[in-house]
């Protein structure tokens, strides 16, 4: 049997996250939040789970793309079996061929649990024609470069148990993809908050919630760091590249 404990996952992420402020917390209830709102809605299959951008480092930066939507491990149950794309998200088959149109390769990943708990995630290319089975990280590394040496990335000593046991599954299982790809190889990694499928087109989600900082000066305000306009820029951008001009 292959499963892990919501314990488990908590021991992992304290060991796996720099920090833990309040901000950070705030902005795991959003994400969890926003999808419960949407799925409220009636447009839960129009909303992609949260996953991972890889740009790669070395040579020409960001020239090759990949983006990894992981599967949420759920708590106690049995994953030591292959997986079948039948596991997959109908709603991701339609994002990650939009994805595929900016010149994206998108990937879902799934994990596969031996009995002492360690974690092999398998992948299997979405938004192309012809889906095969899920394979080892081979094909999804092959444009980057190796990491040269192990890196130890489980150092920390974070307090965990802040976050609420409902958004654990979440958090671990992007966090756990993080660090099994960093571990074998060079690159970015930024998050994808989540894709939003609409009647023409898909939209990027960028959620933040923030608490307010006090300054003797100001007072309270708050602010948000490039990082996100970045990477809202760069959607926008690959989207001008390779929308066709008819003339």
């Amino acid at each position: 049997m292959g499963f892990l404990s919501l314990a488990h996952m908590e021991a992992y992420l304290s060991k796996s996250l720099t920090s833990l402020n309040q901000n950070k917390l705030n902005g795991l209830r959003a994400e969890i939040d926003f999808r419960t709102l949407i799925a409220k809605l009636g447009f839960e299959r129009r909303v992609s789970a949260g996953g991972w951008l890889l740009r790669n480092t070395r040579g020409n930066f960001g020239h090759h793309i990949v983006a990894v939507f992981p599967h949420v491990i759920e708590p106690n149950r049995d994953y030591s079996g292959t997986p079948t794309t039948s596991n997959i998200p109908t709603n991701l088959h339609t994002i990650c061929a939009t994805f595929n149109q900016l010149g994206i390769k998108s990937y879902y990943a799934h994990p596969i649990i031996d009995s002492a708990g360690a974690i092999e995630w398998k992948f299997v290319r979405l938004g192309v024609p012809h889906i095969d089975s899920f394979v080892s990280a081979t094909d999804l590394i092959a444009g980057f470069h190796k990491r040269p040496r192990h890196y130890n990335f489980l150092r920390y000593q974070t307090d965990a148990s802040q976050i609420d046991r409902v958004h654990l599954p979440d958090e671990f299982s992007k966090e756990n993809l993080r660090i099994f790809l960093s571990s074998l190889i060079m690159c970015e990694i930024v998050d994808i908050d989540g894709i939003i499928w609409g009647e023409r087109h898909t939209y990027p989600i960028e959620i933040k919630e923030k608490t307010a900082a006090p300054d003797p000066n100001m007072g309270e305000f708050f602010g948000l760091d490039v990082g996100p306009f970045v990477k809202l820029a760069f959607y926008a951008a690959k989207k001008e590249i390779f929308t066709p001009c008819l003339s």
